[in-house]
């Protein structure tokens, strides 16, 4: 197993994920209190986000010595769990249908 760059690359997942979630937890919340078109304003966030983290993913793997797989699996780990955070949150804010 590759250990060159394994503690670089789980952290700086963690931090890019975490940063993702955050991002991705603020613009949905702007979004809901919007009285605008609060779905663009979500799909825009939304493709804004991804290709920032996404050339951030691509820039730290070509220019850092970092191992690819505990990067991407440290990033997808914390997006995934954030994700979890975040539907849970924003399902407990919904009002109880009648």
């Amino acid at each position: 197993m590759e250990t060159e760059g394994l503690g670089l690359g789980i952290g700086l997942g963690c931090l890019l994920g975490a940063s993702y979630v955050l991002i991705s937890f603020l613009s949905n919340r702007i979004a809901l209190q919007s009285a605008r078109n609060p779905l663009a304003i979500v799909a825009g966030a939304m493709v804004v986000r991804i290709v920032v983290m996404l050339g951030l993913l691509v820039m730290a793997l070509q220019w850092l010595p970092v191992s690819p797989t505990a990067l991407l699996a440290s990033f997808f780990a914390t997006f995934l769990i954030g994700l979890v955070i975040e539907i849970r949150f924003f399902h407990k804010q919904q009002p109880p249908a009648s």
